[in-house]
């Protein structure tokens, strides 16, 4: 096998490597998240990741109720401006 061969080869592995591993590992996860895990598993004497995971499903599993209107979803802002029909003619004016 040549040289350059394997360089590539070596390359390909790393390169998907760092693919896998951005998405394997922790260390992204916004610090008050991982704390508040951290005690919870400790609290529960159960391992991070089993905890990290029951978080997860249950987000996932929970239903959020959706108002509508007409047919649409409406979307309850608790922050920020109402957008009305002058506010967005009132801008168009003004850019």
């Amino acid at each position: 096998m040549s040289f350059h061969r394997l360089k590539f080869q070596c390359d390909n592995v790393e390169a998907q490597h760092e693919k896998t591993s951005r998405y394997e590992s922790h260390r992204d996860i916004d610090s008050k998240a991982l704390e508040a895990a951290k005690q919870l598993a400790a609290q529960r004497k159960v391992m991070l990741d089993a905890i990290v995971s029951e978080l997860i499903l249950k987000a996932l599993r929970a239903e959020v109720p959706v108002l509508r209107r007409n047919g649409f979803p409406v979307f309850l802002a608790t922050t920020g401006k109402l957008i009305t029909l002058d506010g967005v003619k009132h801008a168009e004016v003004a850019a």
